[in-house]
């Protein structure tokens, strides 16, 4: 009688092949979803970063020239003509550079004389974002003991 033996298995199955290939696509895909969301969140840092170096500035500049420190007002809507930057003054070229941290981007900076208090803002806000958050950069100084 002859005897029957059973067959070793080597390999892989095509079943076992799919698993993996199907498992692998699901891991790529989140790997790709994780970077994507990086890269967006690393142009809100960059755009944060921007508008509280540029509030930093326009308070240091304006603090320095003292005597003119009403000068540096920016009222909130105001649009500069960024088409000539280099015949323009600071302050419209500085608006012009707020421009750089989003389209929808708005400076508006303000002097009371009475308190001493020079206050410097930007708010900004990405259309791409969920629910449209508003982003604001504010720095307030009380302007004491200028000689």
């Amino acid at each position: 009688m002859p005897q029957i033996t059973a067959c070793k298995s080597q390999g892989f199955s095509l079943l076992e092949v799919l698993i993996s290939v199907v498992l692998l696509a699901i891991g790529l895909l989140g790997n790709a979803g994780f970077q994507t969301l990086l890269l967006k969140q690393a142009g809100y840092t960059n755009a944060r970063i921007t508008a509280n170096d540029l509030v930093s500035e326009l308070q240091s500049v304006a603090l320095v020239d003292y005597e003119n420190i009403a000068a540096y007002t920016v009222a909130a809507g105001a649009s500069p003509d960024c088409s000539n930057i280099s015949s323009t003054s600071y302050l419209v070229a500085w608006q012009c550079r707020v421009q750089g941290v989003a389209p929808t981007a708005v400076p508006v900076v303000t002097w009371d004389s009475v308190n001493k208090v020079f206050v410097v803002t930007i708010t900004w806000s990405f259309s791409n974002e969920t629910g449209s958050p508003t982003h604001t950069s504010k720095l307030s100084t009380v302007v004491d003991n200028v000689l």
